[in-house]
């Protein structure tokens, strides 16, 4: 079994306005530093999970059979047994469907590959460390520490339409290629070197990261988060409906800042998939602090020892 990796990126500019031009509004300040995953989730890693933690029984329901459907990239064999476990491969054992992005996900699938990753991957626990109150909406929250969490939506929002280089002063673009006008949606690796290219109204999707004409990527370097799939974040919209951003491959509407949709947490469909985010980055400032803290509470253990040692000579005399 090989260890998943998760390529992330920085997102820096901490402190930075919120986006004020839309209704609902606000959405983008995030007060620190983080990292966020360049690319969507793919169907590659999501198998490594399937594999470490759905071979014998799927009590989660971590594996949709639509998986293997014609938008699907994982198909499973086996019976699920001890003596026949489940194995999941690359649908049609085609390796060019680990690359495309996963889909057929829910918040819940999403929030425990996000505890599994958190846990060191292999056997580690799904149920516990990012996240906990799984399957119920009123007690799930991420954790203090976690390591890979869905993004909450100003996380999601600020890597995909914040620049601080935008022309003009740092600001919000419309579309998460660096341009206010809909980036064209021709096929990969993308045509246009004005607007981007993303994939929308394709009704196909394509390896992650597949559009590499410019500019293609947000402002931060991460792909496809227009088009290609919706994207689960961890933020409550209405009641238990949980936040999706971005648009799909299969219509030219939703990749822009306006748009934002949201679905019950178990939801999972052909165009909704999901990326991750790291944990957040103590500024330089505060990684100074912190040092010169150790340092002065090295210095004052120091002079403590010395001290105590000087006293216990006296005591000695």
């Amino acid at each position: 079994m090989s260890a998943v990796d998760m390529e992330m990126v920085p997102v820096g500019n901490p402190g930075n306005a919120a986006d004020t031009r839309h209704d609902p509004t606000g959405f983008g300040a995030v007060p620190y530093v983080y990292t966020i995953g360049k690319y969507e989730v793919t169907n590659g890693q999501y198998r490594e999970f399937l594999n470490a933690k759905a071979t014998v029984g799927d009590p989660f329901g971590l594996y949709n059979e639509l998986m293997t459907s014609s938008y699907g990239g994982i198909q499973r064999i086996g019976l699920g047994t001890d003596e026949s476990p489940w194995t999941y491969l690359p649908k049609d054992f085609d390796p060019i469907y680990d690359l495309w992005p996963v889909n057929f996900v829910s918040v819940w699938d999403a929030a425990r590959f996000a505890n599994w990753l958190h846990n060191g991957q292999g056997d580690g626990d799904t149920e516990q460390g990012t996240y906990v109150g799984l399957d119920d909406e009123t007690v799930f929250a991420r954790q203090p520490g976690a390591r890979f969490a869905l993004p909450t939506e100003n996380e999601w929002y600020k890597a995909a339409y914040y620049d601080p280089d935008k022309p003009g002063g740092p600001g919000y673009w419309e579309y998460p290629t660096r341009t206010d006008d809909r980036p064209s949606g021709d096929a990969p690796p993308g045509a246009d070197f004005v607007r981007g290219s993303a994939n929308h109204g394709t009704s196909a999707l394509f390896p992650v990261g597949a559009y590499t004409a410019k500019p293609s990527t947000s402002a931060y370097g991460t792909y496809d988060q227009g088009g290609s799939l919706w994207e689960w974040n961890e933020t409550f919209v209405l009641g238990d409906f949980f936040g999706l951003r971005g648009g799909s491959f299969d219509n030219i509407y939703g990749l822009d800042a306006a748009h934002q949709d949201s679905y019950p947490a178990f939801f999972e469909n052909r165009i909704m998939g999901f990326r991750l985010v790291g944990a957040a980055v103590p500024e330089p400032s505060t990684l100074a602090l912190a040092a010169m803290c150790a340092l002065c509470g090295a210095a004052i253990a120091g002079r403590a020892r010395k001290r105590s040692h000087r006293t216990g000579a006296l005591n000695q005399l």
